[in-house]
């Protein structure tokens, strides 16, 4: 099933946990878990947490565990 990518945006925060069903885009910031299929950390994104997902590209900041089947 497509699901259409999630943004978030370089002048959000958020605190607490993350879950998607497709695409998360982080420009901002997440302080906490992100659980998805396809996690983005651009170059402005930062994740204080873990990352679950099938597919990672990290061009940002993660301070936490990476689990995923590809990581670019």
């Amino acid at each position: 099933r497509w699901v259409s990518p999630s943004l978030l945006a370089s002048d959000t925060h958020v605190l607490g946990n993350l879950l998607c069903e497709g695409t998360l885009n982080i420009d901002g910031t997440v302080n906490g878990n992100v659980t998805c299929h396809t996690a983005v950390v651009h170059p402005n994104g930062k994740v204080l947490g873990d990352i679950n997902a099938e597919i990672v590209h990290v061009h940002g900041y993660i301070s936490g565990v990476v689990e995923a089947r590809d990581v670019y």
